[in-house]
């Protein structure tokens, strides 16, 4: 008999145990739940961060066309010319790696016989192109202003941009956040509430676009060295943040 209830006990302890153990492995699941969940008591605000940053890099493209009545002659012109600016560039402390050959174009020309209704090959025009990165700004107006004189007869647009935009859009985003703060508190605080964690934040999309110029002749230059004035200016990065707090 005495077995019997040892037995009964040793069971009925287990029992208490096993039970124990499942209710903290729930309250712990619980608590994790909850956590995750979103608050019913929260409060949403919007944070503004501003920043003006100069461009640092400055893009120009540039070209020489060449006409003739044989292609191979035509190339060798427009060659010596191309190769003329390119060291001129060079010389001005612009690397290979940022100097580079966007087009190369061969076409005929044609002229039209009105006695036979025919047309026919009357020449070739050769343009080859090349875009140049200026990495220091004060020296662009010295080169944009140098290339008719070393044998360039186009000159595309002129483009400001900022190599590496992300880095300054961090005081801006860093400004937005502190801006969103200094809201959600004083809300809190004239609502009689105090605010306890973050749950969500969201970056609105805010793009830095470069900064272009319009086309730039190279008869507007004057066909000299003179060297023009150009400004870059100065761009403004805005970035825009919502902050969702939990309030109790």
């Amino acid at each position: 008999m005495r077995d019997v209830k040892s037995v009964f006990w040793i069971l009925i302890n287990s029992c208490l145990v096993m039970v124990l153990l499942f209710s903290m492995i729930g309250v712990g699941t619980l608590l994790r739940y909850s956590n995750a969940i979103v608050p019913s008591r929260v409060i949403t605000v919007t944070g503004e961060g501003k920043t003006s940053i100069t461009p640092d890099l400055a893009t120009v493209t540039f070209a020489v066309v060449s006409q003739g009545s044989k292609p191979d002659e035509i190339q060798k012109i427009n060659t010596e010319k191309i190769n003329k600016a390119i060291a001129f560039v060079k010389s001005q402390g612009v690397k290979a790696e940022d100097i580079q050959t966007t087009g190369y174009n061969l076409y005929p020309r044609y002229s039209y016989d009105k006695n036979t209704s025919e047309s026919s090959i009357s020449g070739y025009e050769l343009s080859q192109t090349v875009t140049v990165k200026i990495r220091a700004l004060d020296k662009a107006g010295e080169i944009v202003g140098g290339l008719t004189s070393n044998g360039i007869n186009q000159i595309g647009s002129l483009a400001y941009s900022i190599e590496n935009p992300e880095a300054q859009r961090a005081r801006a985003r860093e400004e937005a956040f502190a801006n969103a703060r200094e809201k959600a508190l004083y809300m809190a605080s004239a609502n009689g509430v105090s605010l306890v964690r973050v749950i969500s934040f969201t970056e609105q999309p805010n793009n830095i676009y470069p900064m272009y110029y319009g086309p730039m002749e190279a008869k507007g230059m004057g066909g000299g060295p003179a060297a023009p004035d150009l400004q870059p200016g100065t761009q403004d990065v805005n970035i825009s943040v919502s902050v969702t707090y939990e309030i109790r």
